[in-house]
């Protein structure tokens, strides 16, 4: 079969609003100043550095390949030689015989639900700590006298959210909360755009199923038309805005404000770990964030990029000791991708997926 056949079956015009959605997120972010940094680099270090080290000159970290070219060249094999392999092993058809039927089993029953539990928990926690998706983002500092009843709120709301209930109402509320916190702190925002994406996932889609309102309400008309088209294009929302809020994070805490990234670094020791020199890690690190964002952006290797960030974080939570609330979101999103995996809207979903056989990791 050729291409133009295979394009013409799979209508491949739709596609196109995949990529217009990344441009638009592309192009948006070269529009956005060289404000406050990101990142995990925001909980582990005290407010004196992190201001201290904002108003210094950043390295560039892409310096430290000059001193480090041999091992650069080496661990790019290396990373290009996983890629492959498990690219390889995941699309060989015995591999898909032997995981798939769990895989899609687990797609059925699951991925929606992953979903609406992981922000109706994220915002519960968001208001029982008073602050807004991230330690570093008070209430009282958006809302003044009114933070606390903003707290109670995302704790009502998150409530509702996590069983099902009105869900769609709730989703809009939280919506219109985080628009006060762009209203607030601009561009910054898009370090939490995974939240964003979650929220207008369950704004427009409801609670899809097992949920109060599966049971009470039956959509027709307008908003049953709304459910359909958001059901088809949700998951490709939660892919973008989670890969791009990797990505922003990665490019603004290790690239552009390389100095927050680096005293992290040094303050942990974690050149007793990794054998390079500071800037190099700060390089590595930076790369890996921006590769597992393309690939979540794109739809390539979900599960074995899921399951990285899910052991990525982790390890990064057990020794720095960071907050761990913010980052409920991270899990429950790479959860939820690695549960859904691939559809018509991703890379191998498009060229591999077939009837019951798609690629496992």
């Amino acid at each position: 079969m050729n291409f133009i056949s295979l394009a013409a079956k799979k209508n491949i015009f739709s596609r196109y609003q995949f990529f217009l959605l990344l441009l638009f997120f592309i192009l948006l972010s070269l529009t956005i100043p060289h404000a406050t940094a990101s990142a995990h680099e925001v909980y582990v270090l005290s407010q004196g550095e992190i201001s201290t080290l904002l108003a210094e000159q950043s390295p560039n970290p892409f310096s430290a390949i000059r001193t480090n070219g041999d091992q650069f060249l080496l661990w790019t094999f290396i990373t290009i030689l996983t890629i492959v392999s498990v690219f390889l092993i995941s699309i060989s058809r015995k591999v898909e015989n032997i995981f798939d039927p769990i895989l899609f089993a687990l797609k059925r029953k699951l991925g929606f639900i992953v979903v609406r539990v992981t922000i109706g928990l994220a915002l519960i926690a968001s208001g029982y700590y008073q602050s807004l998706f991230g330690p570093e983002l008070p209430l009282y500092k958006i809302f003044g006298p009114y933070s606390v009843w903003i707290a109670i709120t995302l704790m009502v709301v998150g409530l509702c959210i996590l069983f099902g209930f009105l869900t769609r109402a709730m989703g809009s509320i939280a919506l219109l909360i985080a628009f006060f916190g762009i209203y607030k702190y601009g561009f910054y925002m898009f370090t939490y755009s995974n939240y964003m994406g979650d929220i207008i996932f369950v704004a427009f889609l409801g609670a899809h199923v097992l949920s109060f309102d599966k049971h009470v309400f039956h959509w027709h008309g307008l908003l049953g038309s709304i459910e359909r088209f958001v059901e088809k294009y949700a998951f490709l929302i939660l892919r973008v805005s989670f890969g791009f809020s990797l990505i922003y994070a990665s490019m603004y805490a290790k690239f552009f404000h390389s100095a927050l990234a680096l005293q992290t670094v040094l303050d942990y020791h974690l050149t007793n770990y990794f054998h390079f020199e500071p800037l190099f890690i700060v390089l590595g690190a930076s790369i890996i964030e921006v590769l597992l964002g393309v690939f979540m952006i794109i739809g390539f290797e979900m599960r074995f990029t899921s399951l990285f960030l899910m052991i990525f974080l982790t390890m990064s939570l057990l020794y720095f000791g960071e907050v761990v609330w913010p980052h409920i979101v991270l899990f429950g999103g790479a959860l939820a991708l690695f549960i859904h995996g691939y559809d018509e809207y991703t890379i191998e979903g498009f060229f591999f997926k077939k009837a019951e056989h798609e690629p496992v990791l």
